[in-house]
């Protein structure tokens, strides 16, 4: 697993600790008592972890694409290095 992908998943894990915790400090008990202001700034916490978490899926796939394309970079200069060495390039 590559470093990034560890970051995000790492990333991914503190948001959704930080939002259990919000929710949990405001007690599962007193769910029935929650002010529209209090529901309107959990609902705000929620939106920007999910947005939070698109940006980084989308950032863990520019970075797989990454890889991959310096993985056929290598491939294909070893290739070429190989036929120049043969007399075939």
């Amino acid at each position: 697993m590559s470093g990034s992908t560890r970051r995000i998943r790492l990333s991914a894990g503190v948001a959704l600790s930080a939002l259990i915790l919000v929710v949990g400090s405001n007690g599962f008990a007193n769910a029935q008592s929650a002010t529209d202001a209090q529901i309107k700034a959990l609902q705000a916490q929620v939106d920007v972890l999910m947005h939070t978490v698109k940006e980084l899926k989308e950032a863990q796939s520019h970075t797989a694409a990454d890889a991959m394309m310096a993985e056929v970079d290598e491939l294909a200069a070893r290739r070429s290095h190989d036929q120049r060495g043969s007399g075939l390039g």
